[in-house]
Order: C-alpha cells, then structure tokens, then sequence
C-alpha cells in the first residue's frame, strides 16, 4: 500500500467513524463499539468487515507509529467506500460478479489524491505571483508615472519669508 493509499485509508475510516457514532475518532475503538459498527457497516452496505478488524485498525490509525502487519485488504476499502457513499446493498457474491474492481475504493482514493495535489498547489507563498510579461510593463508604466506625477507637483518652497509687523499696546 502506498503512502497515499495509506493516506486515503485513515481518512476513509475517520469519516465512517463519523457517520456511525456522530463524533469524530479521539481514543482506540472499544469492543462495543467495533461490535456496533460491524453491525452499521453490515446493515447498511450488505458487507462484513469483523469488529476485530475493526478494533485493530482504530488502534493502527490512532498509533500510527506501530507496525501494522496487516493493511485493509481491497475488499474492505470497498466496503467501507461503499458505507460512506450510501451505496446499495450488496453481498460477496455479486460483488465478486459485477465489481471485481472495487470501483467504490478507487473512486474515493483518486478522489483524494487530487484534493492532496490541489492543496500543494495552492501552498505557493504568496510573494510569487504568475505575472504575465504584460502584467509586469503595466505595472512599471504606473510606477513610473506615479513617480514623476509626485516629483512634478510637489513644490517645497524653500524661500519662505514671514512678515512680522510690530504691535504696540497702546489704546
């Protein structure tokens, strides 16, 4: 599994975490509460995935600094795809006939590569602008005549002189 996959597939399980229990994912998943979304996920989409799975994927995403020797099998990213997108019903059998590509997963993993590639994209700094050649005379054409504008019409008078008459006071 690559690092995008892999990517694709802790994301995946935090949103289906989310749509079953309304809160999103702070500590491992208990007994319970793998029993309760292996029963979700099965009424839901028609498909099983073992709340033992379930329970040490929760562990493998919270602790990703563990070793994982056992990464999703294809089959549960398709389910867990399917869960989240409210897909029909359906069994291994079928499955297995009609969808041997798992078109659930895969639309959701490319899904989410592109928004990664987006998000790099638009982590230019902002100091670089794509100007374009002309962008860039126009803008020195309004410099410049800014500049001479200001140098033409702002007269400092250096020789000024005030006119003091005496006053008295006398009345």
């Amino acid at each position: 599994m690559s690092k995008t996959d892999e990517k694709a597939f802790f994301r995946l399980f935090l949103e289906a975490y989310e749509k079953c229990f309304w809160k999103s994912m702070d500590t491992p998943i208990s007994e319970t509460e793998s029993k309760y979304f292996s029963n979700d996920i099965q009424e839901r989409t028609g498909l099983v995935i073992s709340k033992k799975s379930i329970k040490d994927y929760s562990f493998y995403i919270l602790n990703s600094n563990t070793v994982q020797q056992d990464l999703p099998s294809p089959a549960i990213l398709d389910t867990l795809a399917r869960y989240i997108t409210n897909a029909s019903k359906t069994d291994e059998v079928t499955r297995k006939k009609k969808e041997a590509q798992f078109k659930y997963w895969q639309n959701y993993r490319d899904t989410f590569a592109k928004a990664i590639s987006l998000k790099r994209r638009r982590r230019k700094p902002i100091f670089f602008f794509n100007f374009k050649i002309w962008d860039l005379i126009a803008i020195l054409f309004l410099l410049t005549t800014t500049a001479i504008y200001l140098y033409r019409n702002y007269n400092i008078s250096l020789d000024f002189f005030d006119i003091f008459t005496p006053f008295s006071n006398t009345r």
